[in-house]
């Protein structure tokens, strides 16, 4: 029995060996098969991190925390981080990672950036170029082929009749190959005017004085469409027409033959008529000549044209017509090589076509002008720059004008003027954003040639003809206000029965000595005469000075006026009709009386 026993004892301790030598053979063998101690501590890491993110790894904290801060690492954030703003409002497009979660709901306000691209730079889709002759050279062919112009403006010499018309503007499309449609490059112009500029030869071609003697908004509506309707015809899309420039005593005899005439409500109203007409029949019309050759005088030394004009008023009637043709959204402008000593006081004989206070300042931002502005023929502006034509169309461009006329068919001359704007922009002369900005808004006058319509704005309504009509020049002589004198001392009260009479709307430029519940009535009676239209906001400038000048005038609200339009109407700044009013935002109400000057 002891001996059977002490064998189960043995047996027992033999398995107990076996099995723990066979265990711990197991954990030698998976030790080797695991490549030792180092992934075994590995192994262990991954259960750290994910089981318990907070107390483990020192490699998760300092992606968050060590290291230096935003600020260092992108100075730019300092300022915005210093003062507790979210990075949201921060435009730096470096850090993309970090945008990405903070910026997407305010990312989409931000103005896309514009194409900056070399191959955007596209020298002659920003000119008008001329071509010999009424068939095309082999030579004009090649030319339109490799430079692709934009625009192309038919002169006399292009113009025989309506066949040979249209053919011509066929083969310009095909010779630069983008296409056949009216909308399609390079568009076609024409300053089709009427009466002695009557470009496409038609029968019936009334003229702007003619039109100006009927004072009938409809008769120049309807040239309008006729011009247009023929300009269509013959596959032109661009109409250089009409003429907005109000002829004061003293102008020259082309521009007398080319007006509407010398009263600017005449002017702005058949002008517009006139654009409209053109408008519904499908062509791109563009007003001229921005800021007004009426009132222009030649310069001897420079043979450019300078508007001497000095007192605000005068010059305000010259601007009107162009500043109300911005408010019933005409789609073009063409700026003339007239200097305004009074408004670009930094280049007083600088033209208007190359200066960016007149074009890009005044007509852009101030103005608020949305449409194309065109400059009118460059190489004339080259008296501006000792006969360099490339430097002139470089400024133009930097001044803002989109695109420039080129009446000169030299291809020499063209290519010149192409190789000046390349290496002004590869230069930085010119900015190519500016120039890819203008190339929109080219591109939108192709756009609106595919669907045309007529003003948003309407044409304006033409008030019957008075017995005295406004005479700019003799305006701010004595003469005229000295008869109504007579009559407010003799019967001030009634006054507001008799508002239609002519001499007393001219004696009124700053209201009579009466009661002051008389003031706002009499105020009534300026915008009929001195609506003027400046850009700028000098003081007043009545010339004689009554008795009770030194009370303001004011504007009682109609229909369509807003502050932009009282602004430009008066003379006066937005920001001080708003203090004058204590106006809050830019909203009036309806029979509002508004205080437009300011006490003397």
């Amino acid at each position: 029995m002891e001996s059977e026993t002490r064998v189960r004892k043995h047996r027992a301790t033999h398995q107990v060996v076996t099995v723990l030598l066979v265990f711990l053979m197991g954990v030698a063998l998976g030790w080797v098969l695991r490549g030792g101690p180092g992934p075994v501590n590995d192994a262990a890491a991954p259960v750290a991190m994910t089981e318990a993110p907070g107390e483990s790894p020192d490699t998760e904290e300092p992606l968050d925390a060590a290291g230096p801060p935003l600020e260092q690492l992108i100075p730019e954030l300092a300022p915005v981080l210093n003062e507790g703003t979210a990075p949201v409002d921060v435009p730096i497009p470096q850090p993309a990672e970090e945008a990405a979660p903070a910026e997407s709901p305010g990312e989409e306000t931000l103005p896309p950036a514009p194409p900056a691209i070399p191959e955007d730079v596209w020298p002659a889709r920003h000119l008008f170029i001329a071509v010999s002759g009424n068939a095309l050279s082999n030579e004009a062919k090649a030319l339109l082929s490799e430079l692709k112009p934009g625009g192309v403006v038919l002169l006399d010499d292009n113009i025989a009749n309506r066949n040979q018309t249209t053919k011509l503007v066929a083969n310009i499309k095909d010779a630069v190959g983008l296409g056949k449609e009216i909308s399609d490059l390079p568009l076609v112009a024409v300053d089709q005017e009427g009466g002695i500029f009557n470009r496409l030869n038609l029968e019936s071609a009334p003229g702007a004085p003619e039109l100006g003697a009927k004072r009938d908004p409809d008769a120049a509506h309807e040239v309008g469409l006729s011009f247009g309707k023929a300009c269509k015809d013959r596959g032109i899309a661009v109409l250089l027409a009409p003429v907005l420039d109000v002829a004061l005593p003293g102008a020259p005899d082309v521009i007398k033959a080319r007006s509407f005439g010398k009263d600017r409500d005449v002017v702005q109203a058949l002008g517009l008529a006139f654009a409209d007409g053109a408008m519904q029949a499908g062509v791109f019309p563009v007003v001229k000549h921005y800021p007004g050759h009426g009132a222009a005088k030649p310069d001897p030394q420079t043979t450019l044209a300078v508007i001497e004009l000095g007192q605000s008023q005068e010059l305000a009637k010259v601007l009107y017509p162009f500043a109300q043709a911005v408010v019933a959204g005409v789609p073009g402008m063409l700026v003339g090589h007239i200097a305004v000593p009074r408004l670009d006081e930094a280049d007083p004989q600088r033209p208007a076509s190359l200066s960016p206070i007149l074009v890009r300042e005044f007509l852009r931002n101030r103005w608020a002008f949305k449409g194309v502005i065109l400059s009118d023929d460059i190489a004339l502006a080259a008296a501006a720059t000792g006969g360099d034509v490339g430097k002139a169309a470089v400024l133009a461009l930097a001044a803002g004008c989109d695109a420039l006329l080129l009446a000169d068919p030299s291809q020499e001359r063209i290519r010149g003027v192409c190789e000046a704007i390349e290496t002004a922009v590869n230069d930085g002369t010119l900015s190519l954003e500016n120039l890819n900005e203008s190339k929109r808004r080219l591109e939108d006058m192709q756009k609106w040639l595919q669907a045309p319509k007529g003003l948003p704005g309407g044409v304006p309504k033409l008030a019957p003809e008075s017995p005295a009509p406004v005479d700019v020049a003799a305006e701010p002589a004595a003469a005229q206000p000295v008869k109504p004198a007579e009559e407010p001392a003799a019967e001030a009260a009634p006054e507001p029965v008799k508002p239609a009479e002519a001499p007393a709307a001219e004696a009124v430029p700053a209201p009579e000595p009466a009661p002051a519940p008389d003031a706002p009535k009499a105020a009534e009676q300026p915008p009929a005469e001195a609506a003027p239209e400046p850009p700028k906001p000098p003081a007043e400038t009545p010339a004689p000075a009554a008795p009770g000048a030194d009370r303001p005038t004011y504007h009682e609200i109609k229909p369509g006026d807003t502050l932009t339009q009282l602004s430009a109407r008066y003379g006066v700044s937005i920001k001080d009709l708003k203090e004058w009013n204590k106006l809050d935002g830019d909203k009036i109400l309806l029979g509002q009386k508004l205080r437009v000057s300011s006490p003397r």
